[in-house]
C-alpha cells in the first residue's frame, strides 16, 4: 500500500501516516469491502463518510492491465466539508425563502378568491380584504429588498461612498427618526455620546442603515413602556465603541450565535413581520467599515450590542 503525505492530513492523522494506520482507519470507514467489491466488478464506485468532523468523499477505481485483469486499485479521498457545507447552506436558503413567502402568497391569494368569488360583497369587508392583501404585499416588497441587500452584500459587489463622518450626529439622526415609533409603545430613547468624536471614514447611507437595524429590533423586541439607550466611548485612541441597550425579552444563550443567520428568528420574533434579514444585513455592513460587533443578552432582561469602528486620526 502506498499513501501520499496529504492523506494524514485530511484524515487528521500524524504525519508520517504509516500503512497498518491507514489499513485500521480504512476498515473502520468500511472501504475494505468498497475495494473488493470494486476490484471484483472491475467498475469505480464512490462513498461519503463522515470522519472526525469533516465529510470525505472516497472514490475508488480498479486498476486493469492491458489482458483485463485486475492488478490493484486505487482510491481517492477528498475533502468535501465546505463544498457540503455551502451545498446545505443552499439548500436551507431555498427552503426558508419558500417559507418566507408562502403565508403572504397564501394570504393574498385566499382573499382574492373571496374578492372574485363574490363570497366579500359588503364594502367595509371589501375594503378589509383590500388593505389585508396591500400588507401583505408591503411584507412581500420589504423580502425582495432585503434579499437583493444582502445578495449584493455577499456578492462583494456593494461599493462604500467613503466620506468623513462625525457618528454622534448620525446617531442623533437615527435616534430622532425612530422616536415615533417608539412613542408609540411607551419607550423612551436615550441618547447619551461624546460629542468631541474624532470623524471616520465610511458610507453614511450604510451606517445609518446598520444603526436603524439595531435600533428598530430594540424597540421591536422590547415591552411598552421600557427604555433603549444609545451611547459611545472611546475604547482606545483609535476605537469608538457604540452601545445600543434595551429592556427587550432577551435572547437565549444557545441562541445567540445564530442570530447573525438568514432568516433565524429567536422563539420571541416569530411573529414579527420582520423578514429575519436585518442581523445578516446589519454584520455585512460592520464588516464592509472594519468594524467588529459583540452581543449580550439575557431572556427576561434584555440585549446589550457593542459596534466598535476605526476612526481616523489624521483627517
Amino acid at each position: 500500500m502506498s499513501v501520499n503525505s496529504a492523506l494524514s492530513e485530511i484524515m487528521n492523522s500524524p504525519d508520517p501516516y504509516l500503512n497498518e494506520d491507514v489499513k485500521k482507519d480504512l476498515n473502520i470507514l468500511g472501504s475494505e469491502a468498497q475495494l473488493t467489491k470494486v476490484m471484483e466488478e472491475k467498475k469505480p464506485s464512490r462513498m461519503v463518510k463522515d470522519w472526525l468532523g469533516k465529510k470525505l468523499m472516497f472514490t475508488f477505481s480498479p486498476i486493469i492491465d492491458n489482458l483485463g485483469d485486475v492488478t490493484g486499485s486505487v482510491a481517492l479521498v477528498q475533502d468535501i466539508s465546505e463544498s457540503a457545507r455551502l451545498e446545505q447552506l443552499r439548500r436551507d436558503f431555498v427552503a426558508n425563502v419558500s417559507h418566507e413567502f408562502r403565508t403572504p402568497l397564501t394570504v393574498i391569494r385566499g382573499s382574492l378568491e373571496a374578492l372574485v368569488d363574490g363570497t366579500v360583497e359588503k364594502s367595509e369587508d371589501v375594503q378589509r380584504y383590500q388593505q389585508r392583501m396591500l400588507s401583505e404585499t408591503r411584507v412581500l416588497e420589504r423580502l425582495v429588498g432585503d434579499l437583493l441587500e444582502l445578495s449584493r452584500l455577499q456578492s462583494g459587489k456593494i461599493t462604500i461612498n467613503r466620506e468623513k463622518i462625525h457618528i454622534p450626529s448620525l446617531l442623533a439622526d437615527d435616534v430622532k427618526s425612530l422616536q415615533t415609533i417608539a412613542e408609540k409603545k411607551g419607550i423612551k430613547i436615550e441618547y447619551l455620546s461624546e460629542q468631541e468624536v474624532t470623524p471616520l471614514l465610511g458610507d453614511y447611507d450604510r451606517l445609518r442603515q446598520l444603526f436603524v437595524i439595531f435600533l428598530d429590533n430594540a424597540i421591536t423586541y422590547s415591552p411598552k413602556n421600557t427604555k433603549v439607550s444609545v451611547e459611545t466611548n472611546y475604547l482606545d485612541m483609535n476605537t469608538l465603541s457604540v452601545i445600543i441597550r434595551d429592556q427587550g425579552y432577551g435572547i437565549a444563550a444557545d441562541e445567540l450565535t445564530h442570530i447573525w443567520d438568514r432568516f433565524y428568528k429567536a422563539d420571541n420574533s416569530r411573529n414579527s413581520k420582520g423578514t429575519g434579514l436585518g442581523l445578516a444585513i446589519a454584520k455585512h455592513l460592520i464588516e464592509l467599515h472594519d468594524g467588529k460587533v459583540s452581543v449580550q443578552s439575557e431572556v427576561g432582561k434584555g440585549t446589550i450590542i457593542e459596534i466598535e469602528l476605526r476612526l481616523e486620526r489624521d483627517l
